[in-house]
């Protein structure tokens, strides 16, 4: 399972027809996507390597298929500040849909960021928006992998969502 989406692109819907998931994709798959789902926008949560083929390409379809794209680089390692989850939340509320996001493998960051979009923005249960961030997509929070701060910056999220819900 793992090694089949290590060498996927590990695409899959967030939200039909408003949000979908992947890894770093190759131009052709990109426009592939495009076509198929009518993606506007991108949000790479991966760091820029303008020198990487696959950064290119994407800039390239970006700008011939008229996408808007963002970057917010994040590492899978490290805990998101809750500066840094009101950021997120407010560019998936943001951009125009529907919206790819994606990572170096699609995996964590990834996972991060449609969990928050499945419960802050489709509304669905926090169990629910959780199982974005699960082994069927490669995130594996064990063994000292580090990406478990992913999780925990998901429930920090959370609990600050419902603390402002509580407030209001």
């Amino acid at each position: 399972m793992l090694l089949g989406i290590r060498f996927s692109a590990n695409f899959d819907v967030i939200e039909a027809g408003v949000a979908y998931r992947s890894g770093q994709l190759w131009p052709g798959e990109l426009e592939a996507m495009v076509e198929q789902t009518g993606i506007r926008s991108i949000l790479s949560l991966a760091p820029p390597e303008p020198n990487e083929r696959w950064y290119r390409g994407e800039v390239a379809v970006s700008a011939a298929r008229h996408l808007v794209r963002y970057e917010m680089p994040l590492s899978p390692r490290d805990e998101l500040t809750s500066a840094e989850l009101c950021q997120l939340l407010t560019l998936l509320q943001s951009v125009p849909k529907p919206v790819l996001i994606h990572s170096r493998s699609g995996a964590d960051r990834t996972g991060l960021a449609a969990a928050i979009f499945k419960y802050a923005i489709a509304a669905r249960s926090a169990d629910e928006a959780r199982n974005q961030l699960s082994i069927r997509y490669g995130h594996f929070p064990y063994l000292g992998t580090g990406t478990d701060a992913m999780d925990a910056s998901f429930q920090r999220f959370v609990r600050e969502q419902q603390a402002r819900a509580a407030d209001s």
